[in-house]
C-alpha cells in the first residue's frame, strides 16, 4: 500500500476487546467490513445526524497487531489533525 505524508492529518488508534462493538455503534462505517490495506470512508455524527468529523478507517496490518496484541483487532482512523 502506498502512503503519503499529509501534515494536516492525524491517526487515532482504537484497540481493545470491545473496540469493534464500540466503533460499530459510533461511526457510519460498517466495521465488520474492515480489512488490512483497505480504507473505508466514514463519519462521526451528532445524535441529530450532523457530521462532526469525516475520516478514513482501516484495520491495522497483521505486522502491527503482532507487536501489540494479536488476538485483538485494531482500527486506525485517519482524520483532520485538529480532531485527532
Amino acid at each position: 500500500m502506498k502512503a503519503a505524508f499529509l501534515p494536516d492529518r492525524g491517526v487515532v488508534k482504537v484497540d481493545g476487546e470491545d473496540a469493534r462493538n464500540f466503533l460499530n455503534g459510533l461511526v457510519t462505517t460498517d466495521i465488520t467490513l474492515l480489512q488490512p490495506g483497505l480504507g473505508r470512508f466514514g463519519a462521526l455524527l451528532t445524535p441529530q445526524g450532523k457530521i462532526t468529523v469525516d475520516f478514513l478507517i482501516t484495520e491495522a496490518p497483521a505486522e502491527l497487531r503482532k507487536v501489540m496484541r494479536p488476538d485483538i483487532g485494531i482500527a486506525l482512523i485517519d482524520l483532520d489533525q485538529s480532531e485527532a
